[in-house]
């Protein structure tokens, strides 16, 4: 792996590039080592109050929902808008399964 230290907030130093390149590591690790359970089905589109305001959305990336009990991630919505009376979604849920040592 090559890694440019200027990326990194300009310093040329042995030890911050060392943390340059464990920080990508790290962030390489999570992305393909750890298991994920993943859902996928269709329901009605569902509706959420934001947060940072007052106004209503439909559900987004990384909202946290959960599912049969379970704590999930919501990692994409497509939205199958057929008529006003039927408006279905298309969603996608992910959890990261936790590694636990023997």
């Amino acid at each position: 792996m090559v890694g440019d230290p200027a990326l990194w907030g300009g310093s040329s130093s042995s030890a911050q590039t060392q943390k340059m390149i464990d920080y990508v590591l790290l962030r390489l690790f999570v992305a393909t080592c750890l298991p994920r359970r993943v859902r996928t089905f269709t329901a009605p589109l569902h509706f959420v109050q934001d947060p940072t305001g007052s106004h209503w959305r439909p559900l987004r990336y990384y909202d946290p929902v959960t599912y049969n009990g379970d704590p999930y991630y919501v990692r994409s919505v497509d939205i199958q808008y057929d008529s006003d009376t039927h408006q279905l979604a298309r969603y996608t849920l992910e959890t990261v399964i936790p590694y636990l040592e023997p």
